[in-house]
């Protein structure tokens, strides 16, 4: 291999490398994102659960709750997007957190697919460059 191919491949690794590090970023922000909307689901159904006029804690921001009474158990209100917000039944809003899901869980396997061929490239780039030193 000539030094300047072996240049392009190491050029071409080094892309590869850090290509596959911001997917693999991009994974876990998924997976958390999938860990957050598993609660909301969990919160769901547990709010069901819940008589109306029972004293509760909501979070106000991340670690920050209010005290204040539940009084209404069938319906929540929810973000649509673009500030948008609209009364929903728990049953309505718990199948728009389960298309989510499965909007991601699809995602991730696209995903995961990707970064298994950039694996492979990377192997192959890597033993090009091992036998061009030798």
């Amino acid at each position: 291999m000539t030094e300047n191919n072996s240049q392009e491949k190491y050029l071409e690794f080094q892309t590869l490398n850090q290509k596959l590090g911001q997917m693999n970023q991009e994974l876990n922000l998924m997976e958390q994102q999938l860990m957050e909307l598993k609660i909301i689901e969990e919160s769901l159904i547990n709010l069901k659960k819940v008589k109306p006029g029972t004293k509760t804690l909501s979070s106000v921001g991340p670690g920050i709750f209010a005290e204040s009474r539940l009084d209404n158990n069938k319906e929540v209100l929810m973000n649509i997007g673009a500030s948008v917000v609209v009364k929903k039944s728990i049953l309505s809003a718990k199948t728009t957190i389960s298309n989510k899901v499965e909007k991601i869980n699809e995602l991730m396997k696209q995903l995961q697919k990707e970064i298994e061929s950039v694996n492979g490239n990377l192997q192959k780039l890597s033993r090009d460059l091992i036998e061009s030193e030798r």
